[in-house]
């Protein structure tokens, strides 16, 4: 096979194939994983009849799908890298996880969010849990990141909604 190459004339045009071929594939590649992504955070259909949200950006996501809107509130400066949310056919909010990133401490996010929740709230140096609009919530501190940056999560399901 190596014996095809031996030539000038068929490693030019082994080249010329390759110059060709690259950037195509390339395009190729990010036009799929970008309609990929644009899909996801426009939401797919789910076993729920409803619809499957999901964004992932590592500066955080610039919006929100509007069904999150009535049960969570974004911390003031955090980085939402990860959020994932269920709906159910009447496109009301199933189940979310949201993952967030935030130079403040935990203990800054457990107030504000505890400040949030209904009449019964745990709050623990590791986790707030409590409800919100008949959802329970549950935020937890996940730990540091590789910048020393807070990485906590919000995770949400349906309570006695």
């Amino acid at each position: 096979m190596l014996g095809f190459f031996n030539t000038r004339e068929r490693l030019r045009f082994l080249l010329l194939v390759g110059v060709i071929a690259a950037p195509i594939l390339v395009g190729t590649a990010l036009v799929v994983s970008w309609m990929e992504a644009d899909g996801a955070a426009s939401g797919e259909p789910n076993g729920k009849g409803g619809l499957h949200y999901r964004i992932q950006n590592s500066s955080g996501a610039k919006t929100l799908p509007p069904p999150l809107a009535p049960v969570f509130t974004p911390y003031p400066g955090a980085a939402l890298v990860d959020v994932s949310l269920d709906t159910d056919a009447a496109g009301a909010a199933v189940s979310a996880a949201i993952i967030g990133t935030t130079k403040d401490a935990f203990s800054q996010v457990a107030t504000f969010y505890a400040g949030q929740l209904g009449p019964s709230v745990s709050v623990s140096q590791s986790s707030v849990i409590g409800t919100k609009n008949g959802y329970t919530v549950v935020v937890s501190n996940d730990r540091k990141d590789a910048s020393g940056d807070t990485r906590f999560s919000y995770n949400l399901s349906q309570g006695s909604k």
